[in-house]
């Protein structure tokens, strides 16, 4: 479940029952139960949506991996297709029903109040002696053997997602969807290092993680630009405002014609006659105009 709780009412779905998100975007997941790498994913757009994949009925697929691989799992009794001898049959506390057709054998298990209905191509029919969670001698069907012991590695993948989470807050369950992915994708990778690699130690996920981004932004990560600070009298004259500058231009009178600083961020056009727009930062105290340090001498001898 991808969490989202945005305005799309045909692809938000609600399932209580979810500890992570509740409210989202449901994803079904082939996993591998041995490492959690997902193989292949479908998004659930609602019943009157499309499905993102191959574009087959998701029932029908299970059951074609179901009659040719070997697999097993639970199935709701009001499915079509069942055996009305699993489903309608009344059973007495720990006694089961078994019917096989071909190699797939469909188990019906009166567990106290629970009736699970199992369907299978893996195990073998009857009951076996073995021991429950603590330690004590039971009898349970063959098949309901087998899908406990690999019932708890089912969501390995999500737990170890979880650990280090890609999604971020977003309005758009596109960008949901592709942080979810992208999370996945990195997972996918770090369990084909952590396979296959020689190096001694093994980097840590977390530390493979910063490696992977690292190396794809590199690229696209702008230089940072080190400003030189202002010393502290800089500042201050910044913030005195006007600072004057005194000029001398021979065989002309200055007096009360002195070339100023303007306070930080405002500046004037030039005005001694630039063939470009040229804009400075210094005025003229007497003339209050605007001029370079290199026209204050020449625009005054031309006056």
């Amino acid at each position: 479940m991808i969490g989202f709780k945005g305005k799309n009412p045909h692809i938000r779905q609600f399932m209580p029952n979810k500890r992570h998100a509740r409210c989202g975007i449901k994803m079904w997941c082939l996993s591998d139960s041995a490492n959690g790498y997902l193989c292949q994913f479908e998004i659930y757009e609602g019943s009157q949506g499309r499905r993102i994949g191959n574009g087959r009925s998701y029932t029908h697929e299970l059951i074609i991996r179901l009659m040719t691989a070997s697999a097993t799992g639970t199935v709701r009794s009001n499915r079509k297709g069942l055996p009305d001898v699993c489903v309608k049959t009344k059973l007495k506390n720990k006694e089961l029903i078994e019917t096989r057709k071909g190699n797939l054998l469909c188990l019906a298990y009166q567990d106290n109040s629970r009736k699970p209905i199992l369907l299978s191509t893996a195990s073998i029919a009857g009951l076996i002696d073995t021991v429950n969670s603590r330690k004590q001698p039971v009898t349970r069907p063959a098949v309901i053997h087998a899908f406990n012991q690999a019932m708890g590695v089912i969501d390995l993948g999500d737990e170890k997602l979880y650990m280090y989470m890609a999604e971020r807050q977003s309005l758009k369950w596109t960008n949901k969807v592709f942080f979810s992915l992208f999370g996945r994708a990195i997972l996918n990778s770090y369990i084909i290092y952590h396979s296959n690699t020689s190096d001694r130690p093994k980097l840590s996920r977390y530390n493979f993680i910063v490696s992977a981004l690292e190396s794809m932004t590199s690229n696209f990560v702008p230089q940072k630009v080190i400003r030189q600070k202002r010393t502290r009298t800089e500042m201050e004259a910044a913030r005195m405002g006007p600072t004057p500058l005194t000029q001398t231009v021979a065989g002309h009178p200055l007096d009360g014609h002195d070339l100023s600083k303007l306070p930080v961020g405002k500046k004037q056009q030039c005005v001694a006659g630039h063939p470009t727009h040229v804009r400075t930062g210094r005025e003229c105290t007497g003339c209050k105009v605007g001029l370079c340090p290199e026209c204050f001498a020449k625009y005054h001898r031309q006056l």
